[in-house]
């Protein structure tokens, strides 16, 4: 029980880190969105339900859903962030990811 706890605190942990990050950056206009949420530091999030707890949080935090344009399902969130390649600018490989998940804008 006390594990499980611990694992929750430091999940918990994990996605404010994000979520804080992400709304300094959207704040501060220097990015939003997807990209925002990559400079932010989604990636070091270790489940789909721990990116969908990210995205609830930052929605509540700056009143939009950073990842409104995607029409992802929970379940391959995590899968869909891991493949995102990024710089200070853009997401790079954006065209691809939309084709590999099947998303379109």
């Amino acid at each position: 029980m006390q594990e499980a706890e611990a694992a929750r605190r430091a999940a918990d942990r994990r996605i404010d880190e994000v979520v804080q990050r992400y709304a300094d950056l959207v704040r501060h206009n220097k990015t939003g969105a997807l990209h925002g949420l990559l400079v932010a530091g989604i990636k070091n999030l270790r489940s789909a339900e721990e990116v969908e707890a990210a995205r609830r949080r930052a929605e509540a935090q700056v009143g939009k859903d950073p990842l409104r344009q995607y029409a992802l399902q929970v379940d391959v969130m995590k899968a869909f962030i891991d493949a995102c390649e990024f710089d200070a600018i853009r997401v790079k490989n954006e065209a691809l990811l939309l084709e590999r998940f099947g998303l379109s804008r």
